[in-house]
């Protein structure tokens, strides 16, 4: 198995997105660009900067129930996740409980053609091992990448991730 290496960009100021997206690049086979740093109004202007560097990039917009700075409207945020897929970054993070609840995003995006990232996150805990199999399983269903974060706790937690690898 080949490793590669991806840099997380979380940057609110938009003219240093794209100096930093060089720097990460040089130094890494993939950047995360967390657009959820931006302003909305911003990211339009960010994604025709970095345009020619998108297909190294995995493009995130997280909201701040899962974690992110994204607060706005949620219409606005899947409008802005599919203004990111025209643009057909390397991967699109997309989260599970988005795609799930809405088939005319995933159909959307589908059309697209852009390759998803499908991520769940559990900050409080590691579900046990037949939850999160059937968590991934229904992952899968969206996306042959699929990412799952939890907290992990104790050896056992960790252990219950990497069996996922196995699949």
């Amino acid at each position: 198995m080949k490793y590669r290496t991806c840099v997380s960009i979380g940057e609110k100021n938009p003219k240093k997105v794209k100096s930093v997206l060089k720097k990460a690049l040089s130094k890494s086979d993939y950047a995360e660009i967390r657009f959820d740093f931006l302003k909305k109004s911003d990211i339009p202007i960010v994604l025709e900067d970095i345009k020619k560097n998108l297909s190294r990039c995995v493009c995130t917009l997280r909201p701040k129930s899962e974690g992110g700075l994204f607060v706005g409207k949620e219409d606005e945020r899947k409008s802005i996740l599919r203004l990111i897929a025209e643009y057909n970054p390397y991967l699109l993070d997309v989260e599970f409980n988005t795609i799930q609840k809405d088939k005319k995003l995933a159909t959307y995006l589908k059309k697209t053609k852009s390759k998803l990232l499908i991520s769940w996150h559990d900050f409080k805990k590691t579900p046990n091992e037949s939850q999160l199999r059937a968590k991934f399983n229904k992952m899968k269903k969206f996306s042959e990448v699929v990412k799952i974060v939890t907290v992990a706790k104790s050896v056992s937690d960790a252990s219950r991730l990497l069996s996922l690898y196995s699949v």
